[in-house]
């Protein structure tokens, strides 16, 4: 019941195509009854037989189509990681909230120590209302669709009906029958779970997520800066752009008032005083520091042990005094500042191309994948390329061409005589057949 449908399947029509799509799922429901742990699982599989349902009811004599086949499907929290993961990781890495687009500003209403969200409800009832092409406008949509299926929760509901209706129905629809009551306070909730859900995909943006200091209020921190003054700031020399956090008690006294009014510079600049030391004066300067947008994680464990023995060191320089990766990953951006450095051999002196300075560190990127205006830099797992552009296969991540291989490899499978095989064919294996895989030498054998 749970095999590839595409492999199951013997022809007909339409109709009976949709039948057995709805057996599956019941069946997929009925299991996840008897083992709530399986209710994720079960959920995704449902969802993915919605497409072909959906076409065979409206266009039952129409060519069938293997690409709305399960397997061909990507999962809700996938299309939503490939979507907005990019303008997520943007949201909390900015803690300053500057710079950013209508999208961030919408995400950062979820993230820790978020300010006023008095118009969000208004915000996502007229984005559900009337159709926009505005990006935070699908945004909305988007986070209310994965509240309605419950895409990233522990036990969503499995009932293939109810999963259906959730994802067919009209943003208009939608929103009248999950989010028309809903308050400020709720729909901050709907984008805090799917920030949670989208960093669980993305270890990076977990880390983002995990280590985000919580600085009240942009003006509160700006106010902080000037009774600071200028100075040296606590760069850590160990680790991606994070420093320690500044004291608990600081900011328990600068907390905003009900109506959401940051403190003044003068109540600000008393706190600081009453608790200033060393440290705490170089992280409230470090909270200005350029350096603070860059950022990095660590892959998964069995991708990282696999760079670190496989592939080659690979370091990529920073400059700790502008902020930026002087080590451009393939697929980066290419109209922004110029990357690179300046090496002067008769004073072996190696200074920013940027901003002329001497602070240039190198960082091993074997394990880990670094961030910086919105994109992701790892290398990829077969040839060891820095590139932005990568794609998942199995526990590893690969370049464009590296990714076919393995894909190509994986999809042929292997000859008994352990070759890569060139053909594939249906073989008699006691009541049932199988895809058999052979190589070209065998091939002939095997059609006989």
């Amino acid at each position: 019941m749970f095999e590839p449908l595409v492999l199951t399947y013997l022809g007909g029509v339409y109709s009976d195509l949709v039948a057995l799509c709805w057996l599956r799922c019941d069946a997929a429901a009925e299991l996840a009854r008897a083992h709530p742990s399986l209710a994720p699982t079960a959920a995704q599989f449902i969802d993915s037989h919605f497409a072909l349902i959906r076409h065979g009811t409206s266009a039952p004599a129409a060519p069938i189509s293997y690409r709305l086949f399960p397997e061909r499907q990507p999962t809700l929290a996938e299309t939503m990681y490939k979507k907005w993961s990019a303008d997520v990781t943007r949201a909390i890495s900015d803690v300053r909230c500057t710079n950013v687009s209508a999208v961030a500003r919408v995400l950062q209403k979820g993230a820790p120590h978020v300010g006023s969200v008095r118009y969000i409800g208004a915000q996502l009832q007229r984005a559900c209302s009337a159709p926009s092409e505005a990006p935070d406008h699908a945004l909305l949509r988007d986070i209310l669709r994965c509240c309605a299926l419950r895409t990233w929760a522990v036990r969503p509901a499995v009932t293939p009906r109810v999963r259906y209706q959730a994802w067919s129905e009209t943003p208009s629809a939608q929103y009248a029958r999950c989010a028309a009551y809903l308050k400020s306070a709720d729909v901050q909730y709907c984008i805090a779970e799917f920030i949670r859900g989208v960093s669980t995909m993305d270890i990076g943006i977990a880390y983002l997520l995990r280590h985000r200091r919580p600085f009240p209020n942009v003006l509160t921190m700006t106010a902080l800066e000037r009774a600071a003054g200028p100075g040296p700031s606590a760069w850590p020399r160990h680790g991606f752009a994070r420093c320690v956090d500044p004291s608990g008690k600081l900011f328990a006294e600068l907390q905003p008032t009900a109506s959401g009014t940051p403190p003044s510079a003068k109540r600000v600049k008393a706190a600081y005083l009453r608790h200033k030391t060393p440290g705490l004066v170089a992280s409230v300067r470090a909270g200005s520091h350029k350096a603070i947008t860059i950022c990095a994680g660590p892959l998964s464990a069995a991708e990282s042990a696999h760079q670190l023995t496989a592939l080659r060191r690979f370091y990529a320089l920073v400059c700790i005094e502008c902020g930026t990766w002087r080590t451009r990953p393939r697929g980066g951006h290419k109209n922004g500042p110029a990357a690179g450095v300046l090496i002067d051999m008769s004073q072996s002196r190696v200074t920013c191309s940027g901003c002329g300075s001497a602070s240039i560190y190198r960082v091993l990127v074997n394990g880990y994948q670094i961030g910086h205006r919105g994109l992701w830099g790892a290398l990829c797992s077969g040839c060891g390329d820095f590139n932005t552009v990568r794609q998942q296969h199995g526990a590893f991540s690969y370049c464009a061409p590296c990714h076919e291989a393995a894909a190509t490899e994986s999809t042929r499978g292997t000859c008994d005589c352990g070759a890569i095989a060139t053909t594939s064919h249906l073989a008699a294996a006691g009541p049932r057949f199988v895809v058999a895989h052979t190589c070209a030498a065998h091939a002939a054998r095997a059609l006989d």
